[in-house]
């Protein structure tokens, strides 16, 4: 049906070793529990380190587990070969495994005294104390050092570059608000960045968010109107408040604009590559566009941010587009996973299942093929345009429709 329209991806996953420092609980003070220690975890790659005097890259840890922004900071995993440099990314105290009093969470967050050690001068003391030791103990003490970090991260490289110019040559800030504290900027500039991407991408889409706004208030004032949102977007609670509907889609605007990355990404929450996009491919295939309310429910799991809606939501929107356009194709797609994994147990089942689909990979496996299915659906159905489309793919005009055509001659 689709098989030929899409490529099976694989997930790339970047090696790290987990090690551990005795870190001061206290740099600046004198009093007997600032000689309190504390066990700081930090990732390392060495895989394209050249050795002393090869650089080394650090990422100054952000507010959550080093393993999160690891695995979302492919910037440095990319560069690394290119200057063939030892990779470091430290944990900011208080989160994730580097938490001070014998690790205890509870203690360590229960008062303001404790909390007092919780701060971004103590954090950029102990980056440079953790690089100063590791340096001396790979003997690469004349080893460069760059420092790296995004958002709140960011912020504290650019502050270790000017607290401990001798430590690090440079720092790469990304995202990093560091003038945003005395009014040197505007308020509004955050909103105005994430309008700009919604609005860059489809002025309709900008006027169906902008007009949003006062469509649920209005309909919130009706007898039944804040039942018809709760409907309308598909969520799970008995009870919402226009508000409460308001600061959730704020909140998904504002992470899918923060994470409207080229690929896949798992950084504050789950999203395709280029979620604004795939966002908007929801809205387009809407047959009223104009109505504000029904354009961003449309869009409600691709939203999913906070469980408010079905988890299975979307994919019960998928399912109404081909059921609705063929019971026959959606009876064929239903059965095609039994068949599959059936299939997949017999001995040569899985050459059955390349050759049918006409994968150029030697192995597959059952689970793989359901997944690449699942994408092709779900591309299908977001992209089910009445004109050829490569907004997300390659597509003919009304492709779940084609589907279906092949469906009626038993090829689907």
């Amino acid at each position: 049906m689709l098989v030929s329209l899409f490529s099976l991806a694989t997930e790339k996953t970047q090696p790290y070793e987990e090690k551990y420092f005795t870190q001061i609980l206290d740099h600046f003070n004198y009093n007997p529990v600032s000689y309190q220690t504390f066990q700081q975890r930090y990732l390392i790659n060495d895989t394209n380190w050249g050795g002393p005097k090869s650089p080394i890259f650090v990422y100054t840890g952000n507010e959550g587990n080093v393993e999160w922004f690891a695995q979302n900071t492919g910037f440095m995993f990319e560069n690394a070969p290119r200057f063939k440099a030892l990779l470091i990314f430290i944990e900011h105290r208080f989160y994730g495994k580097s938490i001070p009093y014998g690790g205890n969470k509870t203690t360590a967050y229960s008062n303001s005294t404790t909390l007092g050690y919780l701060s971004s001068t103590q954090a950029l003391a102990d980056y440079a104390t953790l690089i100063l030791d590791l340096k001396k103990n790979l003997t690469a003490t004349d080893s460069p050092v760059v420092v790296f970090g995004g958002s709140y991260g960011g912020m504290l490289a650019a502050w270790f570059r000017l607290k401990y110019p001798h430590v690090a040559i440079g720092a790469l800030a990304s995202s990093a608000p560091i003038l945003y504290f005395d009014n040197i900027t505007s308020p509004y500039s955050f909103n105005n960045i994430i309008t700009q991407d919604f609005r860059g991408e489809s002025e309709n889409c900008y006027k169906v968010i902008k007009g949003s706004w006062l469509e649920i208030e209005h309909t919130a004032k009706h007898e039944l109107g804040l039942e018809i949102l709760r409907k309308a977007f598909r969520i799970c609670k008995n009870f919402i408040t226009a508000n409460d509907l308001e600061s959730w889609l704020y909140k998904a605007y504002t992470y899918t604009a923060m994470s409207d990355y080229p690929t896949p990404a798992n950084f504050l929450n789950p999203l395709p590559a280029y979620p604004i996009k795939q966002l908007l491919a929801a809205w387009l295939r809407l047959k009223y566009p104009h109505i504000a309310i029904g354009a961003l429910a449309s869009s409600a799991p691709i939203l999913n941010f906070d469980n408010i809606t079905s988890p299975y939501s979307f994919t019960n929107i998928i399912t109404q587009d081909f059921r609705g356009e063929s019971e026959n194709c959606y009876k064929v797609i239903k059965g095609s996973w039994l068949e599959i994994e059936h299939t997949a147990k017999h001995e040569l089942g899985l050459e059955i299942l390349r050759k049918a689909f006409r994968i150029c990979k030697n192995f597959i496996r059952a689970d793989y093929l359901e997944n690449w299915l699942y994408t092709v659906y779900t591309y299908a159905a977001m992209s089910d345009y009445p004109t050829p489309s490569n907004f997300l793919n390659p597509l003919p005009a009304y492709p779940i429709k084609q589907g279906s055509i092949l469906s009626e001659t038993d090829d689907c």
